[in-house]
Formats: C-alpha cells, sequence, structure tokens
C-alpha cells in the first residue's frame, strides 16, 4: 500500500469539517481519505453493492477504492473529475427540479440497504454536463445515524428533508412562482429558504404545498381543529378533535419500515413532478427566429450560414479550443455548435428561458454544454472562509477559448460597462482566446442608443482595451456589416 505524501495534497477547503473524511487534489485527481468511523459504512457499501449500483445508475460519482493512504485515514478512494463545477444559484429551474428528483431517487435507491443521504445540500451536486450527480459519498450513512441531524430536525422518513426543502424544494416552488432572483439570492445562503419566508412568498393562503410531511400533517390537525372550536356545536367538538388528533400523520418511529419511507419519497417525487415552471421573458428566446428569417440555422455548414455563421465556424475548427465559454449565449446556437463539432462548452445568459431552452436541447442531444443562469456584469462571486469554500466564476469557469457574440454593446448601453471593464472581464475568464464580436457606431442598433455621453463608444478605443490583456488581434467580417468578429489571443 502507497502512502500518500502530506506536503503534495490540496485539500477542498469545504471538506475540513467532515467527521467521515476529506476530499483533496492530488496529481490532478481528486481523491476522498476514508476517516476511520467511516470505514465500516464504506465496507457495506461496497459489499452489498450499493457502490455500484449507484454509479451505474448515474446517482452517484463513479468512486473507485485504491491501495492508497494517507496518515490518519486508513483508505482511499478516487473519484472521477468532472470538467466543471457549477452552484445552485446558477442553476435554471429546470435544472433544479432535475437536481431535486435525482436526490429522492438517490434516497430511494439507499432505503432497502437501511440508508440514508444525510447531507442534500445541492453543493454536493454537480451538474455532468447536463446531468446531475451527487458526488458527496460521505453523506451515504445508516438511517439512524445522528451525528448530522438532531431529533429536533430529524425526519425519521428521511433524516434530511427539512435541509432538502429549505434548500431545494422551497427555492423550486419560488421559481415556479415567478421568484427566481429571490430564490437564487437566497441560495447564497447556506441556510435556503427558511419555511417562514416560503409561506410569505406563496401566492396561496397560507401555502399550497401539499406532501406527506408530518410537521404539516400536524399543523393541518391543529387547524382543523380550531375551525372546529370555532364553529361547530359544543357536542361535537370534542369528538371531531378527538378524530382528527388520532387519525392525523404522526412521525414514525426512530426506524420507519421499508415500505413507509418508500411510499414517503413517492409523494415526494410526485409533488417535486407536479411543479409547473413558467418561462419568464420569452423576448430574448425567439431571437434567432427574429434576426435569422424565421428560422434556427442548421448546425452544418449551408447556403443559409451567414458570413458570422461561418467565420466563427472556421476558427473554432482551426483552433480546436477542447473548451469553450459561450458568454451571453441566449439560446446558445453556437455552444450547440461548438459542442456538435467536439468542443465542451459552458454557457452562460441572465435570461432563464434561453438557458432552460439549451438545456433542454443540449440534454436532447446529449452535447457536452452545461448551460448556467449569470451575468457578464456580475459573475458568481466566491464565498466562505477566505472566499475560497466556493470559488468564485472566473476560477471555476475559466476556458481555451471564450466567444462573447452579440454583447459588448448590450454591456455598455444596459449595464454601463467601459471597454476597460469588458475586456478585463473576458481576459479574466479565456485561458488562451477571445472570439468577440463588436457593433461599431454605425451599426443600426447602436445608434438608436448611443449619444454624446458615449462618445468613447469608438473602434479605435475597443481595440486598444483589447491590446491592454491580448498580445495579438485579428479582425474579421460578420453579420449583418458593418459588425466585425476580433479574435483575441494572449
Amino acid at each position: 500500500m502507497s502512502t500518500i505524501p502530506s506536503e503534495e495534497v490540496l485539500f477542498h477547503p469545504s471538506s475540513g469539517s467532515d467527521w467521515n473524511g476529506r476530499v483533496f487534489e492530488w496529481n490532478h485527481d481528486i481523491y476522498r481519505a476514508i476517516g476511520p468511523c467511516y470505514v465500516d459504512v464504506l465496507a457495506k457499501l461496497l459489499h452489498e453493492g450499493v457502490l455500484r449500483k449507484l454509479t451505474e445508475q448515474g446517482l452517484l460519482i463513479q468512486t473507485e477504492v485504491t491501495p492508497l493512504h494517507l496518515d490518519g485515514y486508513p483508505m482511499v478512494v478516487k473519484h472521477r473529475r468532472l470538467p466543471f463545477v457549477s452552484y445552485a444559484a446558477e442553476w435554471s429551474a429546470t435544472m433544479m427540479k432535475d437536481v431535486a428528483l435525482l436526490l429522492i431517487d438517490l434516497e430511494r435507491e439507499l432505503v432497502p440497504f437501511g440508508l440514508s443521504n444525510h447531507d442534500v445540500n445541492p453543493w454536493n451536486v454537480l451538474f455532468d454536463w447536463t446531468k446531475p450527480i451527487f458526488v458527496d459519498l460521505g453523506a451515504i450513512m445508516p438511517l439512524e445515524t445522528d451525528t448530522i441531524w438532531p431529533a429536533t430536525k430529524r425526519n425519521a422518513f428521511w433524516p434530511a428533508y427539512d435541509q432538502f426543502c429549505q434548500l431545494i424544494l422551497y427555492p423550486l416552488y419560488l421559481m415556479s412562482w415567478g421568484h427566481a432572483r429571490i430564490a437564487r439570492s437566497l441560495l447564497n445562503d447556506y441556510k435556503g429558504v427558511l419555511k417562514a419566508e416560503f409561506l410569505k412568498l406563496s401566492p396561496h393562503a397560507p401555502c399550497r404545498h401539499q406532501t406527506a410531511l408530518p410537521q404539516l400533517g400536524r399543523s393541518v390537525a391543529r387547524r382543523a381543529a380550531q375551525m372546529a372550536q370555532r364553529f361547530l356545536p359544543q357536542t361535537v367538538r370534542s369528538v371531531v378533535k378527538t378524530r382528527l388528533l388520532r387519525e392525523r400523520i404522526a412521525a414514525p418511529g426512530p426506524k420507519p419500515d421499508i415500505a413507509s419511507r418508500l411510499r414517503f419519497l413517492d409523494r415526494c417525487r410526485q409533488e417535486v413532478e407536479s411543479i409547473k415552471l413558467e418561462p419568464s421573458d420569452r423576448y430574448w428566446s425567439d431571437y434567432y427566429n427574429a434576426f435569422h428569417g424565421g428560422q434556427v440555422p442548421p448546425f452544418n455548414e449551408t447556403p443559409e450560414w451567414t458570413v458570422k455563421n461561418h467565420n466563427v465556424f472556421k476558427i473554432l475548427r482551426a483552433l480546436g479550443p477542447q473548451t469553450i465559454l459561450d458568454m451571453g449565449s441566449n439560446t446558445g446556437w453556437y455552444s450547440q455548435l461548438a459542442a456538435t463539432n467536439g468542443n465542451q462548452v459552458v454557457a452562460f445568459d441572465t435570461d432563464e428561458t434561453c438557458v432552460d431552452q439549451l438545456y433542454y436541447r443540449a440534454r436532447t442531444n446529449n452535447l457536452a454544454v452545461l448551460p448556467l443562469v449569470m451575468d457578464f456584469r456580475s459573475p458568481s462571486p466566491g464565498a466562505g472562509p477566505c472566499n475560497n469554500w466556493l470559488l468564485p466564476a472566473t476560477e471555476r469557469l475559466q476556458c481555451d477559448m471564450v466567444l462573447a457574440l452579440a454583447v459588448v454593446h448590450h454591456l455598455v448601453s444596459k449595464r454601463y460597462l467601459t471597454f476597460g471593464q469588458i475586456a478585463q472581464t473576458l481576459s479574466m475568464f479565456a485561458k488562451r482566446r477571445v472570439l468577440v464580436e463588436f457593433m461599431p457606431p454605425e451599426d443600426q442598433y447602436v445608434r438608436d442608443w448611443r449619444t454624446r455621453e458615449f462618445d468613447w463608444y469608438t473602434t479605435d478605443n475597443f481595440l486598444s482595451s483589447l491590446k491592454q490583456h491580448f498580445s495579438r488581434l485579428q479582425i474579421l467580417e460578420s453579420y449583418p456589416s458593418p459588425r466585425k468578429l476580433i479574435l483575441c489571443e494572449r
């Protein structure tokens, strides 16, 4: 058995408090050091085939036992490294819904083995392009384990259910009610959406949250009893109250049977599936219909392509970047073009409807595309002690090439960014190259908003800002004229 030198190990900053193991990086791979108290649980997962079953079903990150060990940790396992890390505040509502279903399905598979996922926070889920996958092996423990959730916060069917509600289910409901911005803001807080906040934001009275939760069952029983006290004759009140209290959904014992747990999880899944997600804004989602003659261009070279389509494709094919970041991706035609031709793509836009459309298309066509909701002006910051528990987007999402097509004039006119800020942001995300489109002052859409306060908005000034970060610029034609494509290289 080989010992990993401690000085070569880089522990993940957010796993320092894990009693059952720690995640670390070594030789560019991801490992988990297994603590002494988790060895028996891991042995059970291996012996009963749980680990193999979960990974084969795509519910848990691929994991293999290694002959390595680390001082203080008797076992080390290796996880498959995913290309990019994204966080819940960056997911569209459809992505959040898929995460909710993943966590329920994972829990359901654990039930027959007397196990449970005790930590369902969304930072334990990553997207393998358009497929969510759970990555925290150490959160899978025997159902009766009480080291994480005390009795007051513990649901007997699923110990982490309250956490699931606050960090997954309630935010999903808020998104479905048109409160996506509020949900995203609260998802940046480790507490998520508290029940009191959820009830206040609900469009219904008191709320439409119907579930098999024991605590909600007791709440309904109390309310019905109160109504009985107010409106029923005295001779009937005690009978109604007694029956309601007897027939309410009561919390089961410390070890509920398998059938009860499965029924509870089935009801959870039915609830999530019933949440309807309405598109928030259709204007930009119809962009290609509006600006390409009512037709979305095909992804193979045809006479229907514009000079912009041809030039972008030629650059991608000639340079062959492994990873591409499509900033302001809209519905992601160029993201899909790149992925169809073998590139790995991260795409982000502020319009959630566009992101959802790209997510659906990439998932349907099995494309290596990770669509996210993010604003160029305000990329996701870091969080936690030393600002490194959750790394900022400028570190997590760096790619070989950045695409910034038809966005610069919007960033200036609507986000009030300067050329210097735009160029610097592009540089922070690009490992090697940027392909940015510029609409000069004579462009018809720029003429509509350009006033004296934007006299600095000129081609020469934009090129000058790019030259501060890139050593070589190449200008190509775009569409419609006089727009230009500018290829920037370090």
